[in-house]
């Protein structure tokens, strides 16, 4: 694999004297892959502890900082403080003491670097503050990632260039490795699979084994009541996103299900990274936080794939070559897509509008630059977006962007992108902001 993530980690370790790093994502995301790659390319030697270890019998919830010591060097050997040493702690949410025990390691070895891997659970926050501690969040691996698995190394170089003419040339060979990222995703596990056996029918029995390991944590952090109040919003989730206008809400729990546990248990499944929700703003003009509403919001996973998977979206769907089926049927699937591939790499505010009658919706509302962004998804040609040149009419925007399976174009200030390009979209948009509405041109 190649996660665009590793590079981030580097340019921050060359820039410190110590790393102390935390990752943080959701189950399976690849956190435990990153941090042993990294420290297998930069430093000479690893000492790795999993708190999760399933063969340890050994609890750690009330180990002194002595008896971690004593485990860590029995596993690893003798811990002497070195600069070219770098201790890796795995699932450091697993116990609530990890914040003493890393002061105490850091005090007794201050040379050695540290980088860990949580859930959105981790215990670190201003209260157990540690000095230079930096934060990065692990997402699924997006499109271009998972070209770089297919050993696409080519295209993904044409991707980066964003030269759009070099683009027309492979236009139709992206848009066939986009429709498999569709229905594969980017869970590591799912994509090494599909690299392995080329099936589609493994590849969705990985994603559903996958869904259920979900199931398992849900149950792990909670008790019984908890878990069952957490799985009912959870499999509320594509029943939700089937609608027309994809709105996530509470009172179709039922009865027994009152605001503050909706509220309760949306919160537990979003620290534990299985879900995202993006508010809906009344008023899509910048800055767009300070006038959202947060009593209305869109609730997606974090990973493609998976989403099709709890929908059971069939193969037929999404190799329809005239995309048809896929834009009657498959409307969630695309603006999940889109959502994971603009925050995989970058944070980024988003929103999502919807006019006070509750029609006329913008999938997304991206905030760049002091702009709101509108961004409207389409797959056919033949299908324009009156609702976008409605918005564009009221509001203004300096750009609007539709994203669809036609290579680039411009008409006006609305960018027709293709979808292949979203992943870097944000950062181009961004200069595109920043130049006086200097709209991308070749």
């Amino acid at each position: 694999m190649k996660r665009e993530l590793m590079n981030k980690l580097e340019q921050h370790a060359s820039s410190v004297s110590k790393v102390r790093i935390l990752l943080q994502g959701g189950l399976g995301v690849g956190k435990s892959w990153l941090m042993k790659t990294f420290g297998s390319k930069n430093y000479k030697r690893c000492i790795y502890f999993d708190f999760l270890d399933p063969e340890d019998d050994i609890s750690f919830q009330n180990m002194s900082y002595a008896q971690f010591l004593d485990v860590l060097e029995d596993r690893n050997g003798i811990v002497r403080s070195n600069a070219h040493t770098i201790l890796l702690l795995d699932h450091v949410h697993e116990v609530s003491s990890v914040t003493y025990l890393l002061k105490e390691f850091i005090t007794q070895f201050p040379k050695i670097s540290v980088i860990m891997s949580s859930d959105f659970l981790n215990p670190f926050n201003q209260k157990t503050y540690i000095k230079g501690l930096q934060t990065f969040t692990v997402y699924p691996m997006n499109f271009m990632e998972f070209l770089y698995a297919m050993d696409e190394d080519i295209l993904c170089h044409l991707l980066k260039r964003t030269q759009f003419q070099e683009l027309h040339s492979v236009h139709q060979e992206l848009v066939y490795l986009l429709q498999e990222y569709m229905y594969v995703g980017g869970m590591p596990e799912v994509v090494s699979t599909w690299i392995m056996s080329g099936d589609y029918q493994v590849v969705r029995k990985t994603q559903r084994m996958l869904l259920a390991k979900y199931h398992k944590h849900i149950q792990q952090y909670t008790d019984y009541q908890g878990a069952r109040d957490a799985m009912r919003v959870w499999r509320m989730i594509v029943p939700e996103l089937s609608k027309s206008n994809k709105r996530f809400m509470f009172n179709h729990l039922g009865p027994n299900m009152d605001h503050a546990t909706c509220t309760r248990s949306l919160a537990f499944l979003e620290r534990l990274g299985l879900v995202y929700r993006v508010p809906k703003t009344d008023e899509p003009v910048s800055p767009v936080r300070k006038v959202r509403n947060g009593a209305s919001f869109k609730l997606y996973f974090y990973d493609v794939g998976l989403l099709g998977a709890q929908m059971g979206t069939e193969m037929s769907y999404i190799h329809d070559h005239s995309f048809i089926l896929f834009e009657k049927g498959c409307g969630a699937l695309k603006e999940q897509y889109v959502l994971s591939e603009l925050i995989s790499n970058q944070s980024v505010a988003m929103f999502y509008y919807q006019n006070r009658l509750n029609v006329n919706s913008i999938a997304y509302i991206l905030e760049v630059s002091q702009c709101a962004v509108p961004i409207q998804i389409r797959l056919l040609k033949d299908k324009q977006s009156k609702v976008l040149k409605a918005f564009n009419t009221k509001f203004n925007p300096a750009v609007s962007v539709n994203f669809s399976l036609e290579p680039f174009h411009q008409e006006g200030s609305v960018l027709h992108c293709p979808l292949y390009l979203v992943s870097i979209f944000g950062s181009k948009l961004q200069k595109l902001l920043s130049q006086e509405n200097t709209l991308l041109a070749n």
